[in-house]
């Protein structure tokens, strides 16, 4: 049987640190993939030179425009029927997509497919957080058909801040598009100094909360 043709998107942005690691996550896979896109967001450390040597692998370099048009150009070089995104920062247990996969063939009603996670620290403890078992919707666990994929649209730009996949999938639950959770943890969330949301909490709840009045205002718009 010929296996599905799986494209892995990296979002790159002053992450010399993990980025080798990530790679190596999608590298390991026990499906593999056709390929790695990996695109850097304007990088001034060593980022790019940090990534793993492999002919899955492509870099592009753009300047800095902020993640979700890092994204949406990475999503404009993928060839792949099949869709996997993992922050730069985050690794893959070995069989997520095997299993992500097998879930969409034994569930045909269902549309995405996320999973759970785990949180493990980087070096030192962050203050406040645990490492618990993190359930449902995100990025780095999310798995989907370029056609449904294509339905929603690209990622949008208005939150600015790290909610750029909020947006998405509450576009996707307007669309009445179903998800599958698989009850297993198969990608771990680093936490360490520089996550987003510990640096700029602020900014995060804004960002939070400037996609959700985006949604009302859709379902608004739609029943007016």
């Amino acid at each position: 049987m010929t296996p599905p043709a799986i494209s892995a998107l990296i979002p790159l942005y002053h992450n010399e640190r993990f980025i080798a690691e990530a790679v190596e996550s999608v590298l390991r896979q026990t499906l593999p993939v056709m390929e790695i896109v990996i695109v850097d967001d304007g990088s001034t450390d060593g980022s790019i030179a940090a990534v793993p040597d492999s002919p899955l692998i492509k870099i592009f370099a753009r300047p800095h425009s902020g993640l979700a048009a890092t994204l949406n150009h990475a999503l404009t070089q993928t060839k792949g029927d099949w869709l996997a995104f993992l922050d730069h920062d985050d690794r893959w247990l070995p069989t997520k997509l095997e299993k992500q996969y097998a879930a969409l063939q034994q569930n045909p009603e269902s549309n995405l497919c996320f999973c759970q996670a785990r949180k493990f620290y980087d070096n030192a403890p962050v203050s406040g957080v645990g490492n618990e078992i993190l359930n449902g919707v995100a990025k780095s666990g999310f798995f989907v058909s370029r056609a449904i994929f294509d339905q929603v649209g690209p990622f949008s730009d208005t939150t600015q801040s790290g909610h750029d996949f909020l947006d998405w999938y509450t576009r996707a639950q307007e669309l009445k598009l179903h998800s599958h959770i698989v009850p297993e943890v198969l990608y771990e969330r680093r936490i360490h100094e520089n996550n987003m949301g510990l640096r700029e909490p602020d900014k995060q709840r804004a960002s939070y909360f400037t996609a959700l009045k985006a949604s009302l205002d859709r379902r608004r718009a739609n029943t007016s």
